[in-house]
């Protein structure tokens, strides 16, 4: 898991066009932004301490990262 205390930053080793989604642990997505960039940073600090999913969907692709909220 990758912790945060808010700001989770998405590196990438190429240019991916897709969407990355955000989803808490028990599935509900909470977030939605569209990727674009190698690296592109997501403000989540609005959101309570939990455990959550990035989930990024490509055309060929569909990658999961686990990421814990601490405040």
């Amino acid at each position: 898991p990758n912790p945060t205390d808010g700001v989770v930053q998405v590196i990438t080793s190429g240019i991916l066009r897709g969407k990355l989604t955000l989803s808490d642990a028990s599935g509900q997505e909470v977030g939605r932004f569209h990727r674009t960039a190698v690296n592109q940073k997501i403000d989540i600090s609005h959101l309570p301490n939990g455990i959550y999913f990035a989930v990024m969907q490509t055309a060929e692709n569909r990658f999961v990262q686990k990421i814990v909220l601490n405040k």
